[in-house]
Formats: C-alpha cells, structure tokens, sequence
C-alpha cells in the first residue's frame, strides 16, 4: 500500500481529519513508532485549525517530517529540519 492509500484509508475509512490522517498514515508507512497519544496532538490542526489558515495536511506532513528527523529538539537539528521543511513547504505549494 502507498503512502497516499494509507492517508485516504484513514480519513475514508477511520473518520480521521486531514491532520491526523497524515500523521496515521506516516507512523504507518515510515514505521514512526507513535502512539495514539502522539496522534490526538494533531486533533486541532484539521481543518486549517479549525479557521481555515493553514492546511492540516500540511501541518501532519510536518509533524511527520519532524518525527523522522528530530531526536531530541528543533534547535539541536536546525542543520537538517529546517531545509527538510522548507522541501515539504515548497512541494506542497
């Protein structure tokens, strides 16, 4: 199953939003090893938050992006988290 068919069988099939199915389908595929704790943080991302200003999709994408990448914390990876996102920002647009 691809990346893609993942994220659709989450929010088709599971009732998930944007955000969390992204998240799902990620941890799924990439084998991030997050807990379904891990996913409730995206609840209110879905949506654009809810407000329509930013796209939850994207918003889960980065997440992922940021499990993959981040041992610890941001800062302590700037070298590879911040070209890696602006990849992900650029492709998305």
């Amino acid at each position: 199953m691809s990346l893609v068919e993942y994220g659709e069988k989450y929010y088709r099939e599971g009732g998930y939003n944007c955000a969390e199915s992204v998240l799902h389908a990620a941890n799924e595929y990439y084998g991030l090893g997050l807990h379904e704790h891990d996913m409730r943080c995206m609840a209110g991302f879905g949506g654009g938050m809810f407000v329509g200003s930013v796209c939850g999709a994207l918003v889960g994408a980065q997440a992922a992006l940021s499990a993959m990448i981040i041992e610890v914390k941001a800062h302590d990876q700037m070298e590879e988290i911040r070209p890696a996102s602006q990849r992900l920002h650029r492709n998305f647009r």
